[in-house]
């Protein structure tokens, strides 16, 4: 008994390293669909499903979110032992989704065909990745569809369906394999249904790739100018350094800003001040920014009052034109532990990320900014993995999506990949350029169709110049 439970656990494992390098930065996005087949026959003849699909879970988040427990212990300042259980609550909570689904496999299975619980289990999985997207504050980070971001044509779907549709794609998939290899009523319906199905989405996306391409061809051109900062997590909060952050970010623009260019976009809090509190680095700012005659896009820390008249911050984004603040958006959906600290009175001993700046208070609205004819949605960090914010940025009337970052938190692991990755489904859903700018991360330019133009490495000074459409 012990050694097949000692078997399982090392097939429930390598289904979980499948899952892994189906992910970036890795991409072999072939394993996503082997993953679940690798786990179901560890599952099928199990009498604890609820606790395998528990382990694959945990199996899978340890090694693919590590990165939370250098987040939380360098930046948090939480002792090392500390992050770790934080990480295992994060990770165990996560884990629950998978062991529901496995639960529901192993007790149902056996009730219907191969071809029908293909479709049952693949409607429950994006159901409880639904309710992973938007319980409590939501956590819908690198959903099963993510794996596929690079495999263009077939999801274009996702500008019809969203991201579940990419997730239900490749279940239905998973669970055509798995009942391929097993003796099953209509086994070979599942895999017929699957080519059939891929072959036609790959035709309809290729189609509509070269349509918007065509599209695309009429449009206004913007000439834009992205700036890479590449300002070290643990300096950027420091007051003496404020001044050479603010220099270094106006001369990569002034160096690089040519009769061409008509939008230069920094990153997230690429000015590390209160905006109008701090008032000399604001005022230094404003000076040495007053001749630029280019709007310039940056991230930076705003305040508000409330009712009772007390200032609260803000993590906000705005747009600059010779020094004065035209208009400003204050992130909505505000980052757990990086922002703020949810249940304060029962982690008292957790601190907020952004220890220099105080507490986040999330903006009331969802909202675009605009200058001249130009309309932009601006997504802060965090923001981007949420579909409907970009959503609600296109109905509000935004042109181009932008998404302003700092990914410095990561460290130089998988997370600024995965981020950047589903960036590229919210171009797709929306028909829309959308422009990505990291302090440093992956910085870089992504078609309605999903194709990135240019884009840079982790940890660089870089500058990118391109052209978007609206």
């Amino acid at each position: 008994m012990k050694d097949k439970f000692f078997r399982d656990l090392m097939i429930l494992f390598l289904a979980a390293l499948l899952m892994m390098f189906a992910t970036p930065p890795f991409n072999f996005f072939f394993c996503a669909y082997l993953s679940l087949p690798v786990a179901l026959s560890a599952v099928k003849k199990s009498d604890k499903p609820f606790l395998y699909g528990f382990l694959y879970g945990l199996f899978y988040y340890a090694i693919s979110m590590y990165w939370i427990i250098y987040v939380l212990s360098k930046y948090g300042n939480i002792h090392y032992v500390i992050s770790f259980f934080l990480f295992l609550l994060l990770i165990a909570y996560l884990s629950l989704y998978y062991a529901v689904f496995f639960f529901f496999f192993r007790k149902f299975n056996k009730n219907f065909s191969a071809i029908i619980n293909t479709f049952i289990f693949s409607f429950l999985w994006i159901f409880l990745e639904f309710i992973r997207s938007n319980f409590l504050t939501g956590f819908p980070w690198m959903l099963v569809g993510y794996t596929q971001y690079n495999f263009l044509p077939v999801i274009q779907i996702s500008s019809v369906l969203g991201i579940y549709s990419v997730s239900f794609i490749v279940i239905f998939l998973s669970f055509s394999i798995y009942y391929f290899f097993i003796r099953e009523k209509f086994r070979y319906l599942p895999i017929v249904i699957s080519i059939i199905s891929i072959s036609v989405l790959f035709f309809w996306g290729s189609q509509r790739i070269d349509s918007i391409k065509r599209e695309v061809m009429g449009k206004k051109e913007l000439n834009v100018l992205l700036i890479q900062g590449n300002i070290d997590q643990s300096q950027k909060w420091e007051k003496e350094l404020q001044k050479n952050i603010v220099l270094k970010h106006l001369r990569m623009t002034k160096e690089n800003i040519d009769s061409k260019t008509d939008l230069v976009v920094w990153s997230e809090t690429a000015l590390p001040l209160i905006y109008g509190a701090d008032k000399e680095i604001t005022e230094f700012f404003k000076k040495e920014s007053s001749n630029l005659d280019i709007p310039i896009i940056s991230g930076f820390v705003g305040y508000t009052w409330d009712d009772k008249g007390n200032p609260k911050l803000t993590n906000s984004a705005g747009i600059f034109y010779k020094g004065e603040l035209i208009d400003k958006y204050d992130k909505v959906h505000l980052v757990p532990f990086g922002e703020y600290v949810p249940l304060q009175k029962l982690l008292f001993f957790v601190n907020k990320l952004v220890a220099a700046a105080g507490d986040f208070v999330s903006g009331e609205i969802i909202k675009t900014c605009t200058f001249h004819d130009q309309c932009y949605g601006i997504m802060i960090c965090y923001e981007s993995i949420f579909p409907e914010i970009s959503k609600k940025l296109s109905k509000n009337g935004a042109k181009i999506l932008i998404n302003i970052t700092n990914d410095a938190w990561f460290g130089n692991s998988p997370a600024p990949y995965q981020h950047f990755a589903m960036s590229i489904f919210r171009a797709i859903e929306n028909k829309k350029y959308l422009i990505r700018v990291a302090n440093t991360g992956i910085t870089g330019i992504i078609t309605p169709w999903g194709e990135v133009v240019s884009k840079t490495n982790l940890y660089e000074d870089r500058i990118i110049k391109g052209v978007v459409y609206y």
